[in-house]
């Protein structure tokens, strides 16, 4: 059996349904939610005028930077941070990874034969920052639970 098999076909498919109206469309969407619900959603933990607004924005933090970012914080802005992390951004990644996988595709049709599943490398992204969400959940909630 082949493990690569499924991969193939959702390459493949990606392939076959990507065109220049579907890459624009996804585009739209994308555009549209952050600006119409990312924002909207950030508001809930951010403190105006603050250099950091999201730690998922940050490079490289450590754990004073994560203290001092809850410890800004109200008990309510640290829960709607958790929900941000794991509902919106998580949403958000996904619409994300299947716009650029829709791009790719569009891109690197002609030589599909060639560079096989290449186009779904996005989704790895997508993987990562899924990991990242709900890691800065899991400090959220530490915080919440041990300051």
């Amino acid at each position: 059996m082949d493990r690569m098999k499924p991969l193939k076909r959702a390459s493949q498919f990606f392939y076959e349904k990507s065109n220049l109206k579907v890459a624009i469309l996804c585009t739209t969407i994308f555009v549209a939610y952050l600006l119409l619900v990312m924002t909207r959603q950030a508001t809930g933990f951010e403190i105006p005028n603050s250099n950091v607004r999201s730690l998922g924005m940050t490079f490289g933090f450590e754990e004073s930077d994560i203290l001092a970012f809850f410890q800004a914080r109200t008990d309510e802005m640290v829960f709607a941070y958790i929900n941000f992390n794991l509902i919106w951004d998580t949403i958000f990644a996904l619409i994300y990874g299947i716009m650029y996988t829709v791009w790719l595709s569009v891109l690197l049709k002609a030589a599909a034969g060639k560079v096989g599943i290449i186009n779904l490398i996005p989704f790895l992204q997508v993987t990562f920052d899924w990991l990242e969400n709900y890691s800065l959940g899991y400090l959220a909630e530490q915080y919440l639970t041990n300051g």
